[in-house]
This record gives C-alpha cells, sequence and structure tokens, in this order.
C-alpha cells in the first residue's frame, strides 16, 4: 500500500496533465498559455505537497517517477495517434 497509493495518484495526475497540455494546444491562440501554466504549476505543487506530507518523502519519489513516465508514455501515445494520419 505504501507504493500503489503515490503509484496511482501520479499516474492519474500524469494523465490529467498530459491531457490539458494537449487539449489546449489544439485550442492554443485562443486561451492564455501562460496562465494555465501556472495554474498547473500550482496544483501540482499542491498535489506533491500533500503527497509529501501524508505519505512521505519516499513515496513522493514514486509520485513524481510514476507522474513523469505516464506522462512521456501519454505524450507517446497521442504521438502516434497523430503521425499516422
Amino acid at each position: 500500500m505504501e507504493v500503489v497509493l503515490p503509484l496511482f495518484l501520479g499516474a492519474v495526475s500524469g494523465v490529467i496533465y498530459n491531457e490539458h497540455i494537449y487539449l489546449q494546444s489544439k485550442r492554443s491562440p485562443k486561451v492564455r498559455p501562460l496562465m494555465s501554466f501556472w495554474v498547473r504549476f500550482l496544483v501540482m505543487g499542491m498535489v506533491m505537497l500533500i503527497v509529501a506530507v501524508y505519505l512521505g518523502e519516499a513515496a513522493l519519489l514514486v509520485f513524481f517517477s510514476s507522474h513523469l513516465l505516464v506522462r512521456m508514455a501519454h505524450t507517446l501515445v497521442r504521438g502516434l495517434k497523430v503521425v499516422r494520419l
């Protein structure tokens, strides 16, 4: 349980984070990308702080690792869809 919960939270936050970036890039000229970056940055920082406080530093490392891995995988999947079209 010490590893599963941060792993799951990191994966879910990674997909949400990347999906938000992907959807924002589709409607790019109409939105303010800098403001969106700061909102994502603040929310991600708050989530990481909550994970660190309640689950510990080791869980934060698992959380961040899974977050980055899922973001890379999500980018790869989205990129393959774009390249094949």
